[in-house]
């Protein structure tokens, strides 16, 4: 298929140009190349949308932490679009769902088996309570060292992407150890709102 916006061909199940970042259109992509037009400038990063950070927190909380990976396979196919040499992968994010999914079961089932337990004054059924409960943390560590990897994986892809846009911003590194998709967020946002204040003047 063709971009609309600066001509170069691209593959046929691509969803954004590898070049510019432009959305591809399925039906008029394929007519063949169109000379580029400045007329507007496009999104920075196409595919993205604003979304409340108060929002993100608030569906991690009430899905226990699962929307996390939710997030970035929400956005894989626009990120993946970006002008970055990293692209995500679907597969950390599905067994990082699983993990937590497991994590969450497994920490149900200590709850009831403890007060099962004590109810009953029975040590070894308190020992197996324990144990899952320690296994279903250890879970938790793996699929949340995953996720701020892919964190950083995504913070370098915006970085590489609004560089070669000769838009470039700090991403801080601290910001995003500590706060991950939240701090992503904002500054999708904030990039998204300097765009949009752009092209209204």
């Amino acid at each position: 298929m063709y971009c609309t916006r600066c001509g170069q061909r691209n593959e046929a199940a691509s969803r954004f140009c590898a070049t510019c970042g432009n959305q591809l259109d399925v039906q008029t992509a394929t007519r063949g190349p169109a000379a580029p037009t400045s007329a507007t400038p496009g999104s920075p990063l196409p595919g993205l949308r604003r979304t409340s950070v108060l929002l993100l927190i608030f569906l991690s909380f009430i899905t226990v932490a699962i929307y996390y990976p939710v997030w970035f396979l929400r956005r894989r196919s626009a990120l993946n679009g970006l002008r970055s040499r990293d692209k995500l992968n679907t597969g950390v994010f599905v067994v990082a769902i699983v993990l937590f999914s497991v994590g969450l079961l497994l920490m149900l089932m200590a709850g009831a088996l403890e007060g099962f337990g004590e109810g009953l004054g029975r040590r070894d059924i308190l020992a197996v309570s324990k144990g899952l409960e320690g296994f279903a943390q250890f879970l938790n560590l793996v699929a949340g060292i995953a996720l701020l990897i892919q964190s950083f994986k995504v913070r370098r892809m915006l970085t590489e992407h609004l560089a070669s846009l000769g838009q470039a911003r700090p991403i801080s590194g601290v910001a995003t150890f500590f706060f991950q998709i939240l701090y992503l967020q904002h500054k999708i946002n904030q990039v998204l709102a300097r765009s949009t204040g752009a092209g209204s003047r």
